[in-house]
C-alpha cells in the first residue's frame, strides 16, 4: 500500500493506463511533434484553462481567461513563475523555513536572496513574523502550504496590502486542489 502522503498514486487506473499507451503507440512522447502527434499536452492546457475561466468559482461578472503551462515539474514551475513576475539578482523573495527544497532552490535559481519566515500552526507562513521580515527589497512572498495545510492568505494578504508593488506566489505542488473566497489557489 502507497504512504497517505502520495494520493495521487492511489487514484491511478485504467484511464491513466490508456492515456500513456495511446502516446507511446502513437510513437509521439513529444509536446509538438511525433509520428502522430495528438497534442496531448496542448489539449490538456486549453481544456483546464477552459475549466477555471468557466467554473461556477469564477467571478461571475466578468469572463476571466484562464493560461494554463504544463510544466514537468513542480519546480520547474516555480522557476517560470518568479521569472514571470521579474524576480531577479538582489530581490529578496520571503519562504517559510519549513518548505520543500525546491522552493529554495527556484529562488536562488532565479539569483533572488531567499529570506526565511517562521511558520506557524497551519505550517505556512506566520502572518506575525512575516510583517517583520518584508523589506524594500522584497519582491515576493511565496506561500508553502505543507502536508495538507493552508496558510492563514487572509492574514497575509492584509500584510501584502500594507505594501506597494509586493506580490504573493503559492508554491501548491504539495497540495491538492484548495478553494479560498471562492477562487482556486491550486488545481
Amino acid at each position: 500500500m502507497y504512504p497517505h502522503e502520495y494520493p495521487g498514486a492511489l487514484w491511478y487506473d485504467q484511464e491513466e493506463v490508456d492515456a500513456v499507451s495511446k502516446v507511446i503507440s502513437n510513437k509521439s512522447p513529444f509536446r509538438y511533434y511525433g509520428v502522430k502527434c495528438d497534442k496531448e499536452v496542448f489539449n490538456f492546457e486549453k481544456e483546464l484553462g477552459e475549466y477555471l475561466s468557466t467554473s461556477s468559482l469564477s467571478n461571475k461578472n466578468q469572463h476571466n481567461k484562464v493560461y494554463v503551462t504544463a510544466v514537468n515539474s513542480g519546480t520547474g514551475a516555480l522557476e517560470i513563475a518568479l521569472d514571470v513576475l521579474g524576480v531577479g539578482s538582489g530581490d529578496e523573495v520571503i519562504v517559510p523555513g519549513f518548505m520543500w527544497i525546491s522552493s529554495i532552490s527556484a529562488i536562488i535559481r532565479s539569483r533572488a536572496i531567499p529570506v526565511l519566515v517562521d511558520s506557524d500552526q497551519t505550517l505556512g507562513v506566520d502572518p506575525e513574523d512575516l510583517k517583520v521580515k518584508i523589506s524594500e527589497r522584497t519582491k515576493v512572498i511565496m506561500v508553502v502550504p505543507m502536508l495538507g495545510g493552508s496558510s492563514k492568505i487572509g492574514e497575509i494578504m492584509e500584510k501584502l496590502g500594507q505594501k506597494e508593488m509586493l506580490l504573493e506566489l503559492q508554491d501548491l505542488d504539495s497540495q491538492r486542489s484548495n478553494i479560498y473566497k471562492e477562487f482556486y489557489s491550486n488545481i
